[in-house]
């Protein structure tokens, strides 16, 4: 109930009088006859009281007032007017089936250049927003099966395209250099960027189950930053023309990779790392100079004997970790220092641990739990600068330091007992105690 109405009858209910006011008329309050309510509750609504014929939203149509079929009596039957029928010349609001070129609102079946928004299955240019099926160019946003929403990239409104773009296509980068870093986790793109660049001046990760191959990164020549193969499918890796890596190289966790190589890698500043790789036999760097950083093979169940033949140094450790199937470290023989720690344990089956060139270790050297060592033999070596041990190596009979002349912390040969005590006196002797900068243990050997 509007606000007057409540005034009025409040009023009446005061003065006692029975009806103090008329009643209430549908349309006598502006917009009555169009808010879809019964507001004199007569039952009828809007348009079907009669009292709101007057009203501009319920005026009858002059098309409505004869059928189309009527004679020139007909009213408003002006080729100019308002119509319903087939013919393409008036400039009105119709519902027809033509060729028209309206400004009004229609849902024909035609070919039509309105601005209105329209349903229909011919070819339109408008620029409402429609659910066509034809081809069009509008730039609105639809839904239709033809130019938008689609898979390609020619539209100009929003579509949502599935077609990849080619990572590798647009690139400011120097002639064959790629600035930043690159992930490949499938195959897709590897020959996309050999077509442009062979140089990646940023990381490089190769990673997950979906890589099987990467033959088509063959042009790769350096990486700038660290390199990584990580949780691969890949059963042989090689890079035939990969010549320097500026960070590290970790080869990580990859369940089926059987052999890797890097041919002519010649510059690694950063560090190696094998880590998990149950399958692999063979490591190949065979021109690899120097390590920067740390060198660890750690858990790899296969590797038989790294070919490592050119490395003269390695900056930071050389863990050698349950490698149970290495057989040999003769092919480190031209390795002549280590900056950091020299860890080699669970050894496999190599009988002996052999560097002939090997002269200073930065911090510690140990050998423990190579139950198969019979030999340790390090020639050349003259200075530890951290604590020197053996220890559990249960098969191990003979050792040859003939030149180590300085441990710079402790001095530890125990629970080696196939090895005689008294060699191991032997060599604490020869190194001297004023030489070993820490305690001197020499224990739980064999006899003699």
């Amino acid at each position: 109930m509007r606000p007057s109405d409540l005034l009025r009858w409040t009023t009446c209910l005061g003065l006692l009088v029975v009806a103090c006011s008329s009643p209430q008329r549908e349309g006598d309050e502006p917009g009555e006859c169009s808010d879809g309510a019964d507001n004199d509750l007569n039952g009828l609504f809007d348009c079907q009281d009669p009292v709101c014929a007057g009203a501009p939203n319920c005026a009858i149509p002059d098309e409505d007032l004869c059928d189309c079929d009527c004679d020139e009596s007909c009213p408003d039957n002006d080729p100019s007017g308002d119509d319903d029928d087939s013919s393409a010349d008036d400039t009105a609001d119709d519902d027809d089936t033509g060729d028209d070129d309206d400004t009004g609102d229609d849902d024909d079946t035609g070919d039509d250049d309105d601005l209105g928004d329209d349903d229909d299955t011919g070819d339109d240019d408008d620029t409402g927003d429609d659910d066509d099926t034809g081809d069009h160019d509008d730039t609105g946003d639809d839904d239709d099966i033809g130019d938008d929403d689609d898979s390609g990239a020619d539209d100009s409104g929003d579509d949502d395209d599935s077609a990849e773009v080619d990572p590798f296509g647009d690139n400011d980068s120097a002639q064959g250099v790629w600035l930043g870093d690159v992930t490949f986790t499938s195959t897709t793109w590897m020959a996309s960027f050999c077509d442009g660049y062979d140089t990646i001046d940023g990381d490089l990760i190769v990673s997950g189950s979906a890589v099987n191959d990467v033959s088509d990164l063959s042009c790769l020549v350096a990486v700038v930053g660290d390199f990584q193969i990580v949780s691969t499918s890949l059963f042989v890796v090689e890079f035939p023309a990969l010549v320097s890596v500026g960070g590290d190289v970790d080869i990580d966790s990859n369940q089926y990779m059987q052999d890797l190589e890097f041919p002519v890698l010649s510059t690694l500043s950063g560090g190696l790392s094998l880590y998990f790789n149950p399958q692999l036999e063979r490591l190949a760097a065979p021109v690899l100079t120097d390590v920067g950083g740390a060198l660890w093979l750690y858990y790899n169940q296969e590797l038989h004997a790294p070919e490592l033949t050119s490395l003269v140094s390695v900056g930071g450790d050389f863990y050698s970790y349950q490698n149970f199937a290495l057989t040999s470290y003769d092919l480190f023989a031209s390795l002549t220092s280590i900056g950091g720690n020299l860890y080699f344990a669970f050894s496999g089956t190599a009988q002996q641990i052999f560097m002939p060139a090997l002269t200073t270790v930065g911090l510690a050297f140990e050998l423990s739990h190579n139950s198969e060592s019979l030999l340790f033999s390090f020639p050349s070596l003259d200075s530890v600068g951290d604590d020197f041990i053996l220890r559990t190596n249960d098969n191990l009979t003979t050792l040859s330091f003939p030149s180590l002349s300085a441990v710079g912390e402790n001095f530890v040969i125990t629970s080696n007992p196939m090895l005689s005590n008294s060699d191991a006196e032997d060599l604490r002797d020869a190194v001297g105690l004023q030489n070993i900068g820490g305690v001197a243990t020499v224990d739980y050997n064999g006899t003699g």
